[in-house]
Order: structure tokens, then sequence, then C-alpha cells
């Protein structure tokens, strides 16, 4: 076989290659989803569906508090403001207390009031064993994205 025919060859299996992708690339969008938009693909980015900043409108935020995966009733969530918001943000270091919330049944407690992007701590501490007994559950959330609700899990 000449050196032309092996180039020739070569140049096929390309194309080929290149029109089957472009059928995969076509058949599987539509096979996975009726509605897909080809365009949602390979089109212009409209970014990110999450919001990058705290939502500016929402005042209110909904504690709920765990351990070991069981709601907590009649526990203290103690809401405090971050005492290094900006200096460090994962801190955890909650500053002075703002207010304070008894949970409900399902260990929720509602915090009103509250201004947008400011970064709050919320934390509780728990005794399974009951009042006065070892050990003390710590949990302590200090965040500016509590918008969505803030989960305490020990």
């Amino acid at each position: 076989m000449s050196r032309s025919g092996t180039v020739e060859q070569a140049s096929l299996m390309l194309r080929r290659i290149v029109r089957l992708c472009a059928v995969v690339f076509a058949v599987v969008p539509a096979a996975c989803n009726s509605n897909a938009n080809p365009y949602s693909l390979f089109g212009p980015s409209t970014g990110p569906s999450a919001s990058p900043s705290p939502v500016p409108n929402i005042t209110q935020s909904t504690v709920t508090a765990t351990y070991k995966g069981q709601a907590l009733a009649n526990v203290t969530i103690t809401l405090a403001q971050d005492a290094a918001p900006s200096s460090s943000p994962n801190s955890q270091k909650p500053g002075a207390v703002i207010g304070t919330q008894t949970t409900n049944s399902s260990g929720q407690a509602t915090f009103t009031n509250l201004t947008p992007g400011t970064s709050y701590c919320w934390y509780y501490t728990y005794q399974p064993n009951g009042a006065g007994t070892s050990p003390n559950i710590y949990v302590v959330d200090c965040t500016n994205f509590w918008y969505n609700g803030v989960k305490l899990s020990g």
C-alpha cells in the first residue's frame, strides 16, 4: 500500500469519527430529555442558579438543631454576633449574644429581625445524658448565608 493510500484512509477514518461524534451530541440530549435545548449545552452561560451573596430582602432564619440525626426539642439556641466575620471567615467564634429561642418539637427555632448580609453565629450546648452530666455537646455555626436556614448537627 502506498503512503498516499494510508493518508487517505486515515483522513476518511477521522471524518467518520467526527460525524459519529456529531450524531452522538445531537441524539443523546434528545434521548435523555425530550425538551432538551442544544443551545443550553453549548450556548452562552447564564451563570450559577444559586446566589453568590446573601439575599438582600430576607430578615429571618429557621435554625434546626439535631443530635445524631434526631431533632432536639426544648433546646436553647443562642444567636450571637460573629466575633471575626472578615478576618477569619470560618473562625466559628461567637461574639456578643443577641438573643435566644427554644426549639419546638421538630427541633426548630425561628430568629427574626436579622440584617441581610450580616454574619451571625448560632449555637447550642446539649447534654445527651441529662442536665449536669457529661458529655457537653457544643455545636456552632457562624455564617452570613443563613437565608435558607441553619442546621446545627451534633
